[in-house]
């Protein structure tokens, strides 16, 4: 819905456009899914619970709830790639149900005004929306270990054209068997996401001139109780093995870069090396989060400053466009707003709103949770029940969890209603003690109509002046 608010001021014909507003990502396509496909059956007292399964175990600067010491006593048994296609089908419907039924009713009319989106941004929007394509995203620990993943990344093209495929995934795999990674690419993968945040610029130098072999004997000296490291090695071996494929065969690659206190003092530098070697590849820093976790701030007050300039050259190099950032100036313009909020007065807070807490919530506003995720359930299986997962869930926070169907059991309305105010009423029933205190995941905050509807409101006002002068409205 468009509504007369504000006017079509002249001045920003040539920057509201869609296309402009893609390449500032501020908008992408109408929606996501983040699916764990590492559910696996968990055997307790109670009887049998979802647990996650993963060949890593990250818990040195933040902690991945798929760490296998974590999981102890989890059995290799997944969701059947039928069930998978079904539950993709049904939360992509409802993603896009959810999205007319905001417009049909005025939510977005109402968004228009809150936030003073002009006319040629409204109809950009709208554009994006009406196109309907959903980005899946598949991950969950080492999504490689699915044992039908090739078949699965095809069979959802297939059942929905529309839908777009990224795989964020460690490439433990790849990295070990080079001959497999065509195998998966040319099944239909539009970005292939690594992570590469746990290794210095000079190491990283390093293994500019490695191969696999030189690659696999560093690999080999890492314990094993320390993921991060692993999947940084496993992530340049990968990028070097999608290097060397035909272009027309190639991915995009994505570096995903968690940002905390063990690589922010070199974080510059590191990019900087990072895309030197991979001049192709997106880069995607963001702050770690403790918060989903209930965890201290990953984040002290020592560290804003050094937050506060990644802010500055995030939006900086988003708005040049001449650096492969990933593209989200909304994210980083919020980032920037709640510390520049807090620093005089309370750095403590600053430290924890770049930590995930009280930033931005999926919950407790309509259009926010427009990346829904699907995954584990947190009670135990019911009678009759064969496989796991498949539920609306967080992968992080319980208190947004669905736990009374099974995606395979419902249809596209029971997804559209979760989106449409469902996952509010879940996480209301508990204490707010248990609520989600809030994150900054880029993937699910997602868009600037996400983000915004989510936002913590003490930050709207001077998230707005920044819209205004970054953006131009």
């Amino acid at each position: 819905m468009i509504v007369d608010n504000p006017q079509r001021p002249q001045e920003l014909e040539a920057v509201a456009t869609k296309e402009n507003l893609q390449k500032l990502g501020m908008l992408s396509v109408s929606g996501g899914i983040n699916f764990d496909l590492n559910v696996v059956p968990k055997k307790i007292a109670e009887g049998t619970i979802d647990g996650h399964l993963c060949d890593h175990n990250c818990r040195l600067h933040y902690v991945c709830q798929s760490s296998f010491t974590l999981n102890k006593g989890v059995k290799p048994i997944y969701a059947p790639i039928n069930e998978l296609r079904e539950a993709f089908l049904v939360t992509a419907d409802g993603v896009r149900e959810a999205n007319r039924f905001f417009q049909e009713t005025g939510v977005y009319a109402d968004y228009y005004q809150s936030f003073g989106i002009p006319l040629p941004v409204q109809e950009a929007m709208k554009d994006t929306l009406d196109a309907e394509i959903v980005e899946r995203n598949f991950f969950g620990g080492n999504p490689e270990m699915y044992p039908q993943l090739p078949d699965l990344i095809e069979a959802v093209r297939e059942d929905d054209p529309k839908s777009t495929v990224t795989l964020t995934t460690t490439g433990r795999i790849f990295f070990r068997f080079p001959e497999r990674l065509p195998e998966y690419t040319a099944r239909g993968i539009n970005i292939l996401a690594l992570s590469c945040d746990d290794i210095t610029p000079n190491a990283l130098r390093t293994t500019q001139n490695m191969d696999n072999k030189d690659l696999r004997a560093i690999w080999n000296t890492i314990p094993k109780d320390n993921g991060h490291a692993q999947k940084a090695i496993e992530a340049i071996a990968t990028a070097k093995i999608i290097q060397g494929m035909p272009e027309s065969q190639q991915p995009q690659l994505l570096f995903n870069l968690a940002v905390h206190k063990g690589n922010l003092a070199y974080l510059e530098e590191f990019i900087e090396e990072l895309h030197n070697q991979f001049p192709n590849a997106i880069i995607n820093p963001f702050p770690a989060q403790s918060s989903f976790d209930h965890e201290p701030s990953v984040f002290g007050n020592e560290d804003l400053e050094a937050l506060h300039k990644m802010t500055a050259w995030a939006i900086k190099v988003t708005k040049d466009g001449n650096f492969p950032i990933a593209k989200r100036l909304h994210y980083w313009l919020l980032l920037q707003s709640a510390i520049e909020y807090h620093i005089d007065s309370d750095r403590q807070q600053a430290a924890k709103a770049m930590s995930g807490y009280g930033i931005w919530k999926c919950y407790e506003e309509l259009l926010a949770c427009r990346y829904p995720q699907v995954g584990k359930g947190t009670t135990p299986w019911q009678p009759g029940q064969q496989s796991p997962g498949l539920h609306l869930s967080c992968y992080w926070d319980k208190s947004v969890t669905d736990n009374s169907e099974r995606l395979i059991d419902v249809n596209s309305i029971h997804v559209a209603n979760y989106i449409q105010g469902g996952i509010k009423t879940i996480a209301d029933k508990l204490p707010k003690s248990e609520q989600c205190p809030g994150c900054i995941m880029p993937r699910l905050v997602f868009d600037q109509i996400s983000l915004e509807a989510g936002m913590n409101t003490l930050y709207k006002d001077l998230y707005l002046t920044k819209r205004k002068e970054h953006v131009g409205f």
